[in-house]
């Protein structure tokens, strides 16, 4: 059957969508200060076989104008909302459902993988879901730094987060260009999506997650030793690239082949593919 493009509805803010025959269902979230384009050189590089969706996160891209709040709980209603508003994407589809995350995107996709039911879902979390200084329940005194620090000094505090994102690996286009994608995003959504992050509870939210969904994790090799643990077998750990936490930028090949090898698995249980 011959393949076409659509046009989202105006009132929707979803971005860059592609509506194909396909045997699953590809919904691209991206991270902190990202946009649905994050995405547009890993999916040209997808055979026209696959049905993707890439989505604006409220306060990001298209969506810039919305008021907040700016959480991941937000967040994922609003993936929910995006997924169940496209064209030829259903909810209730039995097709497998792949959610792709960077970043706080895979935070995302676990909330929307747990709010699934019915269909196979798994979650590819790129550069997601391991960096124990950033995820889980920070107790209350971490917590309260980040809000201290947040408040009297933003912008160095925003300059060692990108700092601690680099390795000798990420070229200078991409520090360029993520610092001033940065730069440009609202300080409220930063703050608010940033401590929303600290405050989530990784392990409970995994935890939620029912026996249809599977979640694996690729870091980058050349990410910090402590982005390599994680409390709960419910992750698989896949580390693929170098490149630091935007490799997804530099390294569209790369994130476009680990998808097509864990798609071409489908179909199987997520417990196979973890």
């Amino acid at each position: 059957m011959a393949t076409h493009r659509t046009t989202p509805d105006p009132q929707r803010r979803a971005a860059e969508s592609v509506q194909l025959d396909s045997e699953i269902d590809l919904v691209f979230v991206h991270g902190l200060a990202g946009d649905a384009t994050t995405w547009g050189p890993v999916a040209a590089r997808l055979p026209p076989t696959v049905h993707w969706l890439s989505v604006d996160l409220p306060g990001h891209g298209k969506r810039r104008g919305d008021d907040g709040p700016f959480t991941v709980a937000r967040f994922a209603d609003a993936v929910l909302d995006d997924i169940e508003q496209a064209v030829n994407l259903d909810r209730e589809s039995e097709r497998p459902l792949l959610l792709v995350g960077h970043s706080l995107g895979g935070a995302v996709c676990v909330e929307v993988a747990a709010a699934t039911v019915g269909r196979p879902v798994h979650v590819l979390a790129i550069d997601s879901l391991l960096n124990n200084e950033l995820y889980a329940a920070q107790g209350a005194l971490k917590l309260m730094t980040y809000r201290s620090l947040l408040k009297v000094a933003y912008k160095p505090f925003l300059a060692a987060v990108l700092r601690k994102s680099y390795t000798k690996h990420t070229p200078d286009s991409i520090k360029r260009r993520t610092a001033q994608d940065f730069a440009d995003l609202p300080a409220t959504v930063f703050i608010q999506a940033f401590l929303s992050l600290a405050e989530w509870d990784r392990a409970g939210r995994l935890a939620r997650c029912g026996s249809n969904v599977g979640i694996t994790a690729f870091p980058a090799t050349d990410s910090s030793p402590t982005a390599q643990s994680i409390e709960t077998s419910r992750v698989a750990v896949r580390p693929v690239a170098y490149g630091g936490h935007f490799y997804v930028l530099m390294l569209p090949d790369v994130v476009a082949g680990l998808l097509l090898d864990f798609i071409a698995q489908l179909p199987a249980t997520p417990t196979n593919l973890g």
